[in-house]
């Protein structure tokens, strides 16, 4: 089988540009972690030197992965650059940190030169004798070249090695990237996170690309300056006439909210689905693999922040950074706690450094029991007694106030941060101040998240209209209540005027020496999450920033961030025509 097609040389700038940057960031990154002690046991003779492997034909992908090896070496970060051929697979118990360039050959297949270890790595992740924790200390990352013209067998080797580490247990710190040599796209590229300030010093080699399916182009190739760290979105796409370059400000964090479940225990009154979604106490649908659910999750996230593109008031860098998700949310509909692989899920966000954020209704105390850590675990308090309990949230289980409160003593076992989460809804939740402080004692909370219902338009199932909304001064009035109810054991430490929300904080956790520290170090938890210790809230927790703090004039927003403010011209209903 023979290319048809051949290879964009900017594209190729751009993915060695990408490859480049984000290497230098993971690889910064990386030294952070510990390692489990455990594993050190396994391993008493390590080799932290990270190894940049090439998977290649007849030169192409080993002329690049020698580029992105001596950019790497040009900024002080050591790596060992090996022929697939000459390195032993075994080794890669040893290893920290490896990344891949590979091209996939005839039929789908790996190029000679990497058939053993793509064959050693397939027969090791299928035999149980090895173990699915055998490259546990092992981080990687895959980069494909290809062609999207040969269909299922486009980046098929990329793909299958990236499937095989993680099925032995090491911890994949890009999504596997796949570049499009017809079309000289490499959009998947801008999933890396880009975060710091990495600048590369000199000129960067452009090289031809391997097509999938054939041999590598032997195009001459052509030289280009490229600042590593500024990222033009055209040129990444393959269609730019200028160069209008941005530099991304690494400091921001993009979230996206997904679900494995969309299925739900209850039928609250403020559900935004209408009750469009299936409902059951147990888990009886089909389930998906939980790496096909993040992938899939990141990948809808992506196309979706792609239709922004060009869109008035839309900014380049803002775009850019939108691509790369930093946090996830767990919360968009239905229970996500029912869904039996919740654990292996969040690990495998973990693994990417993405933060989780999990909400669950309080029906399932014994999933919240087995939980693994995640960065943020709330409770739906959306009643404070068994009555308003059942009007609000219509549970389907005849026991649910049992279940909800065994799921507050199960939440008050758990050593990450949790937060009760209070939905206000006027004439249905705002009277019972008392009995919401007693709730408190059942769960010790870290925080207490109080915010207004959003409504969403009325159904035959909801009846809710816009007179059911609070606004921000009667949750500031029921937050400030509840805090004097718990005296001084909780006050109130945040609020977001724009979200009509207030956060009320444990003073003895978060509060020291007069100073808030409600907000939360990432790379901490990520760390600690790795280290494989156990630890606490406070062991991620971060300085409140001023204008965030409850009472702050800014009210929540970030005096660093423009707001705009749509002018709306309404017609004078008294004037007739």
């Amino acid at each position: 089988m023979t290319t048809t097609s051949q290879p964009s040389i900017r594209g190729e700038l751009a993915l060695l540009t990408v490859l480049s940057a984000s290497t230098i960031y993971f690889i910064w990154k990386l030294r952070r972690l510990r390692t489990h002690r455990r594993l050190s046991l396994q391993n008493p003779n390590p080799n932290p030197k990270p190894k940049l492997l090439f998977l290649s034909q007849t030169g192409t992908s080993k002329a690049l992965a020698r580029r992105l090896f001596d950019l790497l070496q040009s900024n002080g970060l050591a790596f060992d650059l090996i022929d697939a051929k000459d390195y032993e697979p075994e080794d890669l118990i040893k290893e920290t940190l490896v990344l891949i360039v590979a091209s996939t050959w005839e039929g789908g297949a790996a190029p000679p030169n990497g058939a053993f270890m793509a064959n050693w790595l397939a027969e090791s992740a299928e035999d149980f004798r090895v173990g699915s924790m055998a490259l546990s200390r092992c981080r990687f990352a895959v980069f494909g070249v290809g062609s999207r013209a040969y269909g299922r067998r486009f980046n098929a080797v990329g793909k299958e090695l990236s499937r095989r580490f993680r099925a032995l247990g090491a911890a994949e710190v890009l999504s596997p990237w796949a570049g499009d040599v017809d079309r000289g796209t490499w959009m998947r590229c801008l999933r890396v996170v880009w975060e710091g300030d990495w600048s590369v010093e000199g000129g960067v080699e452009e090289s031809g690309s391997e097509a999938e399916g054939g041999g590598e182009s032997e195009e001459e190739e052509e030289e280009d300056g490229v600042e590593s760290g500024i990222v033009d979105l055209e040129d990444i796409a393959g269609k730019a006439s200028s160069r209008k370059s941005v530099a991304v400000n690494g400091e921001r964090k993009w979230c996206m909210e997904a679900t494995p479940s969309l299925a739900c225990a209850n039928k609250c009154v403020f559900c935004w689905r209408h009750h469009t979604n299936p409902v059951g106490k147990s888990w009886q649908w089909k389930m998906d693999d939980p790496l096909e659910i993040v992938n899939t999750a990141i990948e809808l996230h992506t196309k979706m922040i792609k239709q922004m593109k060009g869109v008035p008031g839309v900014k380049e860098e803002r775009l850019l950074e939108g691509l790369s998700p930093r946090h996830c949310a767990l919360s968009l509909v239905g229970e996500p706690i029912m869904y039996p692989e919740i654990n292996t899920l969040v690990d495998e966000l973990h693994h990417r450094q993405i933060s989780t954020f999990l909400v669950t209704n309080a029906q399932f105390p014994e999933r919240i029991e087995m939980l693994k850590p995640v960065t943020q675990l709330y409770v739906s308090v959306d009643a404070a007694t068994k009555d308003r309990l059942k009007a609000i949230d219509r549970p389907l289980f005849g026991d649910f106030w049992e279940r909800f409160v065994d799921s507050l003593k199960a939440l008050r076992e758990k050593e990450q941060r949790t937060v009760y989460r209070l939905t206000l809804v006027k004439g249905w939740n705002t009277e019972d101040i008392d009995a919401y402080f007693k709730l408190l004692d059942i769960g010790k909370p870290d925080f207490i998240e109080i915010k207004g219902v959003t409504y969403c338009g009325s159904s035959a199932t909801s009846k809710l209209t816009m007179e059911n909304v609070p606004w921000h001064s009667d949750v500031k009035s029921f937050s400030e209540a509840l805090a004097m109810k718990s005296n001084g054991e909780y006050e109130v430490a945040c609020e977001h005027v724009h979200s009509c929300c207030v956060l009320l904080a444990k003073v003895d956790k978060f509060k020291i020496d007069g100073q808030w520290f409600t907000w939360i170090d990432y790379e901490k938890f990520h760390d600690l999450v790795a280290s494989g210790n156990p630890f606490s809230s406070k062991d991620y927790a971060s300085p409140t920033p001023t204008w965030a703090v409850y009472g702050a004039v800014e009210g929540g927003f970030d005096p660093k961030q423009s707001r705009y403010r749509k002018e709306r011209h309404h017609r004078d209903k008294s004037v007739t025509s």
